[in-house]
């Protein structure tokens, strides 16, 4: 299944397809969600948050753009620090 998600994920990064559509295995919203929970753990265990803060800048601009019911490769466009 892992598979399949990755390869999809990169064909669409490939082809700039980000739009969520009838093949869209992950959203950004489901991903998101997931996301807060890894969050809330995070914070409960006393853990280093650095990394899952950086997930979340990530995410903050992907929402912001409006990607937010786009399929999960559309966090792509986003890994670039802003500026």
């Amino acid at each position: 299944m892992v598979d399949g998600l990755v390869a999809d994920l990169i064909a669409r990064t490939r082809d700039d397809r980000f739009a969520g559509d009838q093949d869209t295995l992950s959203t950004v919203a489901v991903q998101h969600d997931a996301l807060q929970h890894v969050m809330e753990i995070t914070r409960a265990r006393n853990l280093d948050g650095v990394l899952v803060d950086a997930y979340a800048g990530v995410f903050g601009r992907a929402i912001a753009a409006d990607h937010l019911h786009d399929d999960f490769a559309a966090m792509s466009q986003f890994m670039r620090l802003p500026g």
